[in-house]
């Protein structure tokens, strides 16, 4: 059995564009969040639509294998068809971060910088990468993990949903 809580907060901010969802079936659960880019607009609308697209697949999937990957490609689909239909390029960009729980194997994927984290003994065992630039520059070794917090372009991401990509723009890992 699984326990958990959901909590949201919008900060300072007038709308709240965060969204988050659990779904669970059989011995199967799925958790997703998603923090919508309230600078280009319509951050909660996209939000709210790839926590619906990951309950709405999750719900008709046995195969929780290639579940994350189908399902944040059918979230980028959907958002970039919205913004062509509603004429709203560049607007609806998410962030998101998943946890799929099949049985006993746990599975994660992530865009943007949307973190999951994995502790074991209140220590921090594994946790995802940014998909940001002082993440980049951590990697080049340009600035430390320390500096990422206060870094001027700690807010600029390299990867987010709603975007086209020529590759997939997600990340899986295990724990």
């Amino acid at each position: 059995m699984i326990h958990y809580s959901m909590i949201s907060f919008p900060g300072d901010r007038p709308v709240n564009e965060d969204s988050i969802g659990a779904f669970t079936k059989d011995n199967k659960a799925c958790f997703i969040l998603c923090d919508g880019l309230g600078g280009h607009g319509m951050g909660d609308a996209a939000s709210q639509l790839v926590v619906k697209v990951f309950e709405d697949l999750f719900q008709k999937s046995d195969d929780m294998t290639n579940f994350i990957g189908q399902a944040f490609m059918a979230s980028e689909s959907l958002l970039l068809m919205e913004q062509q239909q509603k004429h709203i390029k560049d607007k609806m960009k998410t962030t998101g971060v998943t946890l799929v729980i099949d049985d006993d194997v746990a599975h994660i994927g992530h865009v943007g910088d949307s973190r999951l984290y994995v502790f074991k003994w209140n220590r921090v065992k594994m946790r995802t990468i940014d998909h940001s630039v002082p993440q980049m520059l951590v990697k080049s070794r340009e600035i430390k993990e320390s500096e990422i917090r206060y870094h001027p372009d700690r807010n600029l991401l390299l990867r987010v949903l709603g975007v086209d990509w020529d590759e997939p723009m997600y990340e899986l890992s295990e724990p």
